[in-house]
């Protein structure tokens, strides 16, 4: 009978240790996962800020010249308008500059509605952390995006869009980049008239 008692007790002190220490694992994983919860809220809010020069026309081009509507002309200045939030993206070349290359689409919708986008500013709605998974992170924003825009004649008017964006991020080097991006404003037919 002692014996009895002897397996039962270490059977059980066996499960209370498992017990104690998935419950362990438990809180330091969440813990984990709201400081990069809060990270990765905090870097998507200042992109989000600095990403509304992706939605002004570059000014060193004559927006009026049908010709610089082209891609192999406004690709290059849309590029170094983006330059100052490079340090967002991952540290691929070719990544970041497909990512840019999604704005093309407004550039062109504005130009075929004959206004210039001169301005924009983003304000965040609403922030949301989708997925933390294995060194990788989905952020969905609401905002409210006011833009700009300038006619032919110098005329300005401003239009708000409600647009959603989605960031994707990978944890590279220590730190979160983002490898993807998209916004509602790049879409074909957010265009013929604010929500």
């Amino acid at each position: 009978m002692k014996k009895f008692w002897q397996q039962i007790n270490r059977g059980l002190v066996l499960l209370f240790a498992v017990v104690i220490g998935v419950t362990i694992y438990l809180i330091v994983d969440s813990q984990n996962k709201k400081k990069q919860r809060d990270e990765l809220i905090k870097l998507s809010t200042m992109f989000i800020s600095d990403s509304s020069r992706l939605y002004e026309f570059p000014e060193d081009i004559d927006f009026w010249d049908r010709s610089n509507i082209k891609q192999d002309a406004l690709l290059p200045a849309l590029y170094q308008n983006a330059t100052p939030i490079y340090h967002y993206f991952c540290d691929n070349e070719e990544a970041r500059k497909s990512q840019i290359e999604s704005t093309y689409n407004f550039m062109y919708t504005s130009y075929f509605e004959e206004r210039c986008p001169v301005s924009c500013e983003r304000t965040i709605t609403g922030i949301e952390v989708k997925e933390i998974y294995r060194d990788s992170a989905t952020i969905t924003i609401n905002t409210s995006t006011t833009i700009e825009y300038e006619d032919e004649s110098g005329k300005r008017t401003s239009e708000q869009y409600h647009t959603y964006d989605t960031l994707q991020f990978l944890y590279q080097d220590g730190q979160w980049k983002m490898i993807s991006m998209s916004c509602s404003l790049n879409d074909d037919g957010m265009y013929y008239g604010a929500y």
